[in-house]
């Protein structure tokens, strides 16, 4: 599979093909997304499950969301 960075180092002569690469690059991009967000709301789920296993309610905490949406980044480099 060519990857999404090697359709900028295409010749002239490939030109043709580079709009298909680009949209084959972006459909990729879009699996990762949405790959990356189904990761997300599991990790969610299991945190807020440990948290009714422990504490017998969800109790909405402004860390827990930051750090949350700081596993983002990670998530999207673990997903490919």
């Amino acid at each position: 599979m060519v990857s999404c960075m090697t359709v900028w180092n295409l010749k002239s002569w490939q030109v043709s093909s580079i709009d298909e690469r680009i949209r084959g690059c972006e459909r990729i991009e879009m699996d990762r997304v949405l790959k990356t967000f189904w990761w997300f709301i599991a990790l969610i789920l299991i945190w807020q499950g440990l948290e009714l296993l422990i504490y017998h309610e969800i109790q909405p905490r402004v860390v827990d969301d930051i750090m949350a949406f700081l596993y983002l980044p990670f998530i999207y480099k673990a997903v490919e």
